[in-house]
């Protein structure tokens, strides 16, 4: 687990592998899938409006052990069990930053599996076939930009 200050959400890492639909309806929560060419990367979150941000760069996610997101192929994976909705942006853990289109910050409305498709949160309804799962990696959204800054967390 990793450890937060009194008030701050935490993340999980996703080390019992299996299904990532499974796993956020059994334990609750959400699993968030990222694939990026970083080799390190948090995601910076809260979990409402009225909720503190992480510090940041955030929670670093873990290579994936989940099933049809592989960490060879790039993907990172976190789990963060208090979660009831989110509000986040991946990033590098330095000046690179994954904005939604137009510079927003990226929102999940509901628990589920969730992962980044073209700039978009998507929910995991399916697993990717074999060779969707280890295609070039890619950033979730629109091209990590170096030099943008964190959300406002006031």
């Amino acid at each position: 687990p990793v450890a937060a200050a009194p008030g701050k959400p935490i993340g999980l890492a996703c080390e019992e592998g299996g299904d990532p639909r499974e796993l956020a309806a059994t334990k609750g929560g959400i699993v968030f899938l990222y694939r990026t060419p970083w080799p390190v990367a948090h995601l910076h979150f809260r979990l409402s409006e009225r909720e503190p941000w992480t510090d940041p760069p955030g929670v670093r996610m873990e290579p994936s052990t989940l099933d049809g997101f592989p960490g060879s192929g790039g993907w990172k994976a976190l789990r963060v069990p208090n979660a009831q909705q989110l509000e986040f942006l991946p990033n590098n853990g330095g000046s690179a930053w994954d904005k939604a289109p137009g510079g927003a910050n990226y929102k999940l409305p509901r628990t589920g599996a969730w992962q980044l498709v073209d700039g978009r949160a998507v929910e995991i309804t399916e697993l990717p076939t074999a060779q969707a799962a280890v295609a070039p990696a890619a950033t979730g959204g629109a091209s990590p930009a170096a030099g943008l800054e964190p959300p406002l967390t006031s």
